[in-house]
Formats: C-alpha cells, sequence, structure tokens
C-alpha cells in the first residue's frame, strides 16, 4: 500500500473517487444550462434567416415574372422558378395585378417582405431583430 494525501490506496485502486466524479458531472451540467438556450437561439436565428433568404428569392422570381408579363397576378411559386430552401417555415404570397406581399411563417415566428421591399419581423426569431 502506498499513500497519497493522507489516504491509504489498496494496490489496484487507482482511479477516480465518487466525489470527483460528482464534480465532474456537476460541472457539466452547469455548462449545459449555459449552452442549450443559446444553442437553441442559434438554430431559430438559423432558420429565420435561410427562410429570409428564401422571401428575398422569391421576389426576385415574381420581379422576373413582372418583367415578362407586366403583371404579378397568377403567379404561384410553380410557375416563377423558386424552390423553398427553408422547411422550418411556410411560405405565402398574397398578389394583386400591381403589388405583392410575401410572408414566411413558423409557430413563433414571422418574416414579410413586401413589393416595395418593407422587411418586417415578429415574434420569437432566435434574437433576430431586422432582417
Amino acid at each position: 500500500m502506498n499513500s497519497i494525501y493522507g489516504r491509504k490506496r489498496f494496490l489496484g485502486g487507482s482511479g477516480f473517487t465518487l466525489i470527483e466524479l460528482m464534480i465532474v458531472l456537476a460541472i457539466t451540467a452547469i455548462l449545459a444550462t449555459i449552452a442549450f438556450p443559446s444553442y437553441q437561439n442559434y438554430i431559430q436565428r438559423s432558420h429565420a434567416k435561410v427562410a429570409g433568404t428564401d422571401l428575398v428569392a422569391l421576389s426576385v422570381a415574381l420581379e422576373n415574372r413582372f418583367q415578362r408579363q407586366l403583371n404579378y397576378a397568377g403567379a404561384t411559386t410553380n410557375n416563377v422558378n423558386w424552390h423553398q430552401a427553408s422547411k422550418n417555415y411556410t411560405i405565402t404570397m398574397s398578389l394583386t395585378s400591381s403589388t405583392y406581399t410575401l410572408k414566411a411563417s413558423s409557430t413563433n415566428c414571422t418574416l414579410t417582405l413586401s413589393h416595395s421591399g418593407i422587411r418586417t419581423i415578429s415574434g420569437h426569431c432566435g434574437g433576430l431583430t431586422s432582417w
């Protein structure tokens, strides 16, 4: 037997004590409680940015159609050569002959884009205040 820190260790008894393992577990739990909400905000923010990119891409496709048809009416996501990248948001369009409003919405975040380029954001979008 050899003595380390005033305690006697038996042969083959090298390793961590239960107290040391509990301390490591407590530190890991504290770090996880701090990191997890931050990670969730990061994910929500990235999904909102992808949805915003989808709205801008759809806006470009609608403007391209307007240049050819001189009218927004009758446009759908299928006939303007546009593909949605975000699967976490629902994209809707409100069209008239000379205006449109695009809206990307999820359970807690809504992004809108108008024909004049006005962008609005509402809800909890991972900390985004504008897009």
